[in-house]
C-alpha cells in the first residue's frame, strides 16, 4: 500500500490543528478580556459583544478535546458570530465585518480539502447576502446589488487562486513524497537483493577499482570480511597471471567503451588458495549520465572447474585404459599362444621338466588374464548395482596364503610373511581373495621390495594389512588412489596397470560391510582391509587347508 496519501493527510491535519489552537487561544484571551471589562463596567453591551469570540473559543476547545479539529465548522462558527456581532450591534463595524468574512473565506479556501467548489459557492453567497443586506440601510436596491457583487467577485477570484495554488503545492509535495518513498522502496529492494544474492555482488569505483561495497557471498568467495575488502581494490584480489587482462577489461567497461563484460578469472583467497569465478561487469550511470560505479556479479565456479579438470583427467585416463587393457591382455595372451605353439610343434623334443615349466607359464599367464577380466567385470557390475556378494565365515589367513600362491610367479611375493593368528570374518571367500590379490599386486607394482601381511582382530572387526616399504603415494594423490583409472608410476620393468585394482578392492570391501583405507606411517605404506569378525562361538572348528602352502612362512 502506498503510504504517500496518508502522509499528506496527516500533515494537513497537523496544520489544521495548529491553526485552530492559535485562533482558539486568541479568541479565549479576547473573551477573558471582555468578561473582565464587563465585570468592571457592568455594561450589558460589552457582555453581548463577547458572544462572538466566546463561541469560537468554545467550539475550538470542544473540537480539540475530542481530537477532531474541523476547519469548516470552525470557520462557519466564526463567520456566523461575526455576522451577528456586526449586524445587530455595531453598524460602524459592518465594512470591517465584510473584510472579516473575506478573510474567513480565503482561509477556508486554503484549509478545506474536499468539496472546495461547494464551500466557495456557499461562502460567496453568504458574503453577497450580508453585503447586500447591510448596503440596503445606506443605499437603494440597485446600488446594494452592485456594491455587494464587488466583495463576492473579489472572494471568488482570490479564493479560486488560493485554492489552485494550494492544490499545486499539495500536488507537488505529494509527488515529492511519492518519489522519495518510491526511491526508498527501490533502495530497500536493491539492498535486500544485494545482501541475500547467492552469487557475489560488488560495487567498484570507476577510477581506482576500489571496492565500495560487497555482499556476504562475495566475502565468502575470497575469505575476507566486508571491512577488509572495502580497503582493497580488485587488482589485489586478482591472480597475478590474470591481472593485466582483467585491468584492461575493467577499464573498457568503466570508460563506457564496452557496455558489459563477462570473463572467467582467478582470485586469491585469504588462505592462499585459488578461487575460480565467472565475472560479469557493467557500468552504472546517474540520471544525467555520469558514471557512478561498476557493478560486478561474481559466480563461484571453483568446484565446477575442479570437476571439469577431473573429467578431463578421467577422459585421458580412459584413453590410457584402452591402451593399458590392450597391452595387459596382449602380453599374457602372446605368452599363452607362444607356449601353446611350442607344445604343439615341439612336444616330442621337449623333456618332461621343460613341458611342465611351459604348462606352468601358460597357467600363470592365464591367471593374469582371468584377474584382469575379473576386475573389469566387477567394475562394470558395480556401476549398475549388478554385483552381489555372499556373507559366510572366511579364514583370512587361508585366503591370504591362497592369494600369495596365485602371485608366486613374482619374485617380490616369494617369501612374503603372513603375521598374526588366523582370524575368521564374514565375507565372500572369492571376493576376499580378490581384494588381497589386488592389494599385493599393487604393492608389487608400486611399492618397495619388502612386502608383508598382518592379520588381527579386536573382537568385532577383523583386520588384514598389506605393508610395503616403498616411497608411498604422494600426499596430493592420496584422495584419488581409490578412484577408477588412477595410477601412479610403476616399478621399473613393470607395465602400467589398468587402474581398477584398488577401486574394485574398496567396492568389494564395502559390499561386505567392510572398509579399505590407506595410510603412510614410519616410511611404510599400509593398505588396511577391515571386515565384520565372526564371534568366537560361531567360528568353524578348523581352517580349511590350502594345498601347496604348507611351507608358506609365517610369523
Amino acid at each position: 500500500m502506498d503510504p504517500t496519501p496518508q502522509t499528506t493527510t496527516t500533515a494537513l491535519d497537523r496544520l489544521d490543528e495548529t491553526i485552530v489552537r492559535f485562533t482558539t487561544s486568541i479568541s479565549a484571551v479576547f473573551f477573558l478580556a471582555v468578561v473582565a471589562a464587563f465585570a468592571v463596567s457592568r455594561d450589558p453591551l460589552v457582555a453581548f459583544r463577547a458572544i462572538s469570540p466566546g463561541v469560537v473559543a468554545g467550539t475550538g476547545v470542544v473540537m480539540l478535546w475530542r481530537r477532531q479539529p474541523r476547519t469548516v465548522f470552525q470557520l462557519t462558527s466564526g463567520a456566523a458570530t461575526l455576522v451577528a456581532y456586526a449586524g445587530f450591534v455595531d453598524v460602524d463595524s459592518r465594512s470591517g465585518a465584510v473584510l472579516g468574512l473575506l478573510s474567513i473565506g480565503l482561509v477556508g479556501a486554503l484549509m478545506v480539502r474536499r468539496r472546495v467548489a461547494i464551500f466557495m459557492v456557499l461562502m460567496g453567497s453568504l458574503i453577497w447576502i450580508v453585503a447586500f443586506w447591510w448596503n440596503l440601510d445606506v443605499a437603494g436596491t440597485n446600488s446594494a446589488l452592485v456594491e455587494s457583487l464587488s466583495p463576492v467577485l473579489m472572494f471568488l477570484f482570490t479564493g479560486s487562486l488560493v485554492a489552485w495554488l494550494k492544490g499545486e503545492l499539495i500536488g507537488e509535495m505529494s509527488a515529492h513524497r511519492q518519489a522519495a518513498n518510491e526511491l526508498s522502496v527501490s533502495e530497500e529492494r536493491f539492498r535486500r537483493a544485494f545482501d541475500v544474492a547467492a552469487a557475489g555482488v560488488a560495487l567498484v569505483d570507476v577510477v581506482d577499482g576500489r571496492i565500495l561495497a560487497i555482499n556476504e557471498a562475495g566475502c565468502e568467495l575470497v575469505g575476507y570480511t566486508e571491512g577488509d575488502l572495502t580497503t582493497m581494490n580488485i587488482g589485489e584480489l586478482t591472480h597475478p597471471d590474470d591481472r593485466e587482462a582483467s585491468r584492461e577489461r575493467f577499464i573498457a567497461v568503466a570508460t563506457g567503451k564496452e557496455p558489459f563484460d563477462r570473463s572467467t578469472l582467478r582470485y586469491l583467497r585469504r588462505d592462499g588458495s585459488i578461487a575460480y569465478a565467472l565475472v560479469s561487469t557493467a557500468l552504472v550511470r546517474s540520471a544525467v549520465g555520469d558514471p557512478l560505479h561498476v557493478v560486478a556479479h561474481v559466480v563461484d565456479t571453483t568446484e565446477q572447474m575442479a570437476a571439469e579438470q577431473r573429467l578431463v583427467e578421467l577422459l585421458a585416463s580412459k584413453d590410457e585404459l584402452i591402451a593399458s587393457v590392450s597391452h595387459e591382455l596382449r602380453t599374457p595372451l602372446t605368452a599363452v599362444v607362444g607356449y601353446a605353439e611350442i607344445l604343439r610343434d615341439q612336444r616330442d623334443a621337449l623333456s618332461v621338466d621343460e613341458r611342465d615349466e611351459i604348462i606352468g607359464s601358460i597357467v600363470g599367464q592365464g591367471s593374469d588374464l582371468a584377474d584382469i577380466v575379473e576386475d573389469l567385470l566387477v567394475a562394470a557390475r558395480s556401476e549398475d548395482d549388478g554385483l552381489r556378494v555372499r556373507s559366510e565365515p572366511v579364514h583370512l589367513r587361508s585366503e591370504a596364503m591362497s592369494a600369495l600362491q596365485s602371485l608366486s610367479r613374482h619374485d617380490a611375493v616369494v617369501g612374503t610373511e603372513v603375521a598374526g593368528q588366523d582370524v575368521v570374518a564374514f565375507g565372500d571367500p572369492v571376493r576376499v581373495r580378490q581384494i588381497i590379490r589386488n592389494l599385493v599386486s599393487n604393492a608389487v607394482r608400486y611399492g618397495g621390495p619388502s612386502i608383508r601381511l598382518g592379520i588381527d582382530s579386536d573382537g568385532s572387526r577383523a583386520r588384514l594389512v598389506v605393508i610395503d616399504d616403498g616411497v608411498g603415494v604422494p600426499p596430493d594423490e592420496r584422495r584419488w588412489i581409490f578412484e577408477p583409472y588412477h595410477r601412479s608410476h610403476p616399478q621399473k620393468g613393470l607395465t602400467a596397470a589398468v587402474g581398477l585394482g584398488l577401486t574394485v578392492a574398496r567396492k568389494l570391501a564395502r559390499l561386505m560391510d567392510g572398509e579399505l583405507t590407506y595410510r603412510y606411517e614410519e616410511n611404510e605404506s599400509l593398505f588396511e582391509l577391515t571386515l565384520p569378525a565372526v564371534p568366537v562361538g560361531q567360528q568353524p572348528a578348523s581352517s580349511p587347508t590350502v594345498e601347496g602352502l604348507a611351507a608358506a612362512p609365517t610369523a
